[in-house]
């Protein structure tokens, strides 16, 4: 995303956390001018590509570097054309980044890190795109402000495009997002106006033949915004945006799970008393949903980014305020799309490299709440005795009691938020008599714990 905390222009800024939500490292990046970070890709060696805008040159531009994975940058290449340029997806095929977003009222799409080739869309915006296995991709926008579908061949020339509608246009619309499903099939969400400052968020499912199978529409709020659609581990779609729940309220963030058949299995809105909002989403392979946006609501003055982990029901603890109510109603609209055609030309643009000026960084992430510490699993270790404690939630700061003691055990190691050591070789051995289950208890440090018991 991006900060200003350390002046008044905005900065770039990369966080990771660990799955405990605890922060590991960030990095506050200044490239001369107002910048900022609107997507990211990850290598398998922990390194990202990482894509924006910046006004290094005095006006704005689009960059793509790569960060590597002890945060510093391996390079970042600025490219613009002759309008206001800014990177709104970033993805990879193999080791290999795509890019695309928008030149003026143009859509640019980019190959390599030193846009080695390109292509312009005249009179449409791309907002996202997917990867076809075949060759090309799938991207998601709008075009006369109508949601607007876009099928490119391998050479990143157009082959077809449609717009998407459900049996009326969807006035002042666009397609935000697209994600591939389980089957080769396609999730797509967007928005509309239903009137004045009200828009509808829909979703929709595309055959791999291109055919639209079914769309749903949501009931039309104040300011409503489709973010994205993502595929879940489990096979469904998790939707998210924003809208405001009744007229003049704060903004919410929203999210809700849907079947691949379209059925709707649960909507949530996360907030407090002032402006939130989710931006992205994803479905990590420990359960759950990880939904990350802004807040007004808590943390220090003014905007803060936060990050939420939920669980398989888009919940999080119940003694935390953030998470409310949805009661969103659902319309099984009729899908319809329309041929249109579109104009493209091939531009050179203009590219520099640009010189990073570190910030430091802000340091500080607020835990608001969570769901209490989770043991899943004990696994031995020999050579000297050992146990290793795998679960959630886990914070340094712990204790650790075994059986009934009321002594906390001392010899102990805190890996992540993910796993705990007990150490002591033959000492800790000796409290787990063969064949005899015996209570271990974890409680972090501000009193929440959890038990398993262990048979060695």
């Amino acid at each position: 995303g991006y900060s200003t905390s350390r002046g008044d222009e905005e900065n770039c800024w990369i966080v990771k956390l660990d799955r405990s939500g605890a922060l590991v490292s960030e990095g506050l990046y200044n490239f001369g001018g107002e910048d900022r970070v609107t997507s990211i890709a990850k290598l398998p060696d922990g390194s990202v590509y990482a894509a924006g805008k910046l006004n290094a040159f005095g006006s704005d531009g689009a960059f793509i570097s790569k960060i590597k994975s002890n945060g510093s940058i391996d390079f970042i290449n600025k490219f613009a054309f002759p309008y206001t340029t800014s990177v709104k997806s970033v993805r990879l095929d193999g080791a290999t980044p795509y890019s695309v977003g928008f030149s003026g009222s143009d859509s640019f799409i980019e190959k390599g890190d030193n846009v080695i080739s390109n292509n312009i869309v005249s009179d449409a915006r791309i907002y996202d795109f997917i990867l076809n296995p075949n060759g090309g991709f799938i991207a998601a926008g709008e075009k006369d402000d109508k949601p607007l579908l876009i099928f490119f061949d391998s050479n990143l020339k157009v082959s077809k495009a449609y717009y998407i509608s459900a049996g009326a246009n969807f006035s002042n619309g666009r397609c935000s997002s697209i994600a591939r499903l389980q089957s080769g099939a396609f999730a797509i969400c967007g928005e509309f106006s239903s009137s004045s400052n009200y828009n509808s968020i829909f979703i929709c499912k595309m055959s791999t033949d291109y055919n639209l199978i079914w769309m749903n529409v949501l009931e039309s709020r104040e300011d409503s915004s489709a973010k994205g659609v993502i595929l879940t581990k489990s096979g469904d779609i998790l939707l998210f945006g924003t809208f405001r729940p009744t007229s003049g309220d704060p903004f919410d963030g929203y999210a809700s799970l849907w079947g691949s058949d379209g059925s709707l299995l649960w909507q949530k809105r996360y907030g407090g008393s002032a402006n939130d909002e989710i931006w992205c989403a994803a479905s990590p392979s420990n359960g759950g949903y990880l939904l990350a946006g802004k807040t007004k609501s808590y943390g220090r003055n003014g905007e803060n980014g936060f990050v939420i982990k939920t669980d398989e029901l888009g919940d999080i603890d119940p003694t935390c305020d953030f998470i409310k109510s949805a009661n969103l109603s659902v319309t099984v609209a009729e899908p319809q799309k329309d041929s249109v055609n579109l104009t493209e030309y091939s531009p050179s643009p203009s590219l520099n490299p640009v010189k990073q000026q570190d910030k430091e960084p802000l340091g500080t992430a607020d835990l608001l709440c969570y769901n209490g510490p989770a043991i899943i699993s004990v696994t031995k270790k020999a050579d000297p005795f050992r146990l290793v404690l795998s679960g959630a939630n886990f914070r340094n700061g712990f204790s650790v009691y075994i059986g009934e003691s009321s002594t906390p055990w001392t010899k102990t190691a805190y890996i992540d938020g993910t796993k705990v050591v007990l150490k002591g070789g033959n000492s800790l051995k000796s409290q787990f008599p063969k064949g005899v289950p015996t209570l271990i208890r974890f409680f972090n440090s501000d009193g929440r714990g959890c038990e398993i018991t262990y048979t060695r």
